[in-house]
């Protein structure tokens, strides 16, 4: 029977459970043991400050989205820094994201890194609704960018590379695939892929592109 309880600095077992537990973690990074009462002492000073800080961290989480909610623009937005122990609240805006720019190769060869569309940022994506057959989603993303796919994968999942295969491309749709890959059907409440690809230009030169949101069609079953 699992009996559920608050640990207490004040219960015995419950702080000789909490020592055995930090010696034995201790001792895979060859730290010294602590004895019982240091244990209770830090632990007892520990738990209350946890929930302090995820206290200060959702009411200022909660400011935001109330920001979002009345539809305020982003710049009344802000990052928050706190220090529990001065006490010291700083609110600063956050810094726009980064374009993507071309630039050159970080290496000997004569080439450069093309950014398309020129200045995208990381909140940018390429959306596309499925199902599509991998052949027609190539060739339709070529022919928009006017790039030339070379690998196309979404988190651990290779969907196709090019460097490795020299047969035609798959009619398989993205859907059919990533469950073959996967070796799993794509959770109910999924509702579209994060896909990412290498590319180059025709005069191969690395291509960066925004991730594609591929809003998920049929589901293989």
């Amino acid at each position: 029977m699992c009996i559920r309880d608050r640990y207490d600095t004040d219960n015995e077992t419950h702080v000789r459970y909490m020592t055995c537990c930090a010696n034995l973690r201790g001792l895979s990074f060859s730290l010294p043991a602590s004895e019982m009462r240091k244990v209770q002492y830090i632990s007892g000073r520990t738990t209350p400050r946890l929930a302090a800080t995820r206290g200060m961290i959702a009411g200022a989480m909660c400011f935001e989205i109330l920001k979002v909610i009345a539809g305020r623009c982003s710049s009344v937005f802000r990052n928050l820094t706190a220090d529990m122990e001065t006490g010291s609240f700083d609110f600063t805006q956050p810094p726009a994201p980064e374009k993507i720019v071309d630039r050159e190769c970080v290496s000997d060869f004569d080439c450069r890194v093309k950014a398309i569309p020129f200045g995208f940022t990381v909140w940018d994506f390429i959306r596309m609704e499925g199902p599509l057959p991998m052949d027609e989603f190539v060739k339709l993303f070529e022919a928009e960018f006017q790039v030339h796919i070379i690998l196309i994968w979404s988190g651990n999942i290779i969907f196709l590379n090019r460097l490795s295969e020299t047969s035609d491309l798959p009619s398989a749709t993205i859907e059919e695939i990533y469950v073959r890959e996967s070796g799993r059907l794509i959770p109910q409440g999924v509702k579209y892929l994060e896909i990412s690809l290498t590319a180059s230009d025709d005069d191969n030169n690395e291509c960066l592109l925004p991730n594609i949101k591929y809003l998920i069609g049929k589901r293989p079953s």
